[in-house]
């Protein structure tokens, strides 16, 4: 085989190699971001769920292809492919839904006539 193949070859071989790392790579910063945000969607439901009243600020990053929204007493945090997760706090919860993705500070307003969810 003559060098000039042999070069054509190799410039082959690294681009199958380096477009699989960057395939894996980008499927791992995803399964991650989603991980992320189904964890801080659970803790925002710990935090209204034992918090007595008044308001508190919560941020959550909501990734590519993912949503959150509020219904009757559920905090429900899904993403594409069918995954979703309901976050029952005990209380009836109203708010906008968000499914674009980027970084939200919630306000959330607890009273006795349950909790109100706004983005600041």
């Amino acid at each position: 085989m003559s060098t000039p193949f042999r070069l054509l070859a190799g410039v082959i071989l690294a681009s199958i190699f380096l477009g699989m790392f960057v395939g894996i790579y980008q499927n791992f910063g995803q399964s991650q971001g989603k991980k992320q945000f189904f964890d801080e969607a659970k803790e925002l439901a710990n935090r209204i769920d034992s918090w007595e009243g008044g308001k508190i600020n919560f941020t959550i990053t909501i990734p590519q292809n993912c949503s959150l929204s509020f219904k009757e007493e559920n905090i429900v945090a899904s993403c594409e492919n069918n995954e979703s997760n309901n976050y029952e706090i005990g209380e009836n919860i109203s708010g906008p839904t968000l499914n674009k993705a980027g970084d939200y500070t919630l306000q959330i307003m607890i009273s006795e006539n349950g909790v109100e969810v706004n983005v600041k």
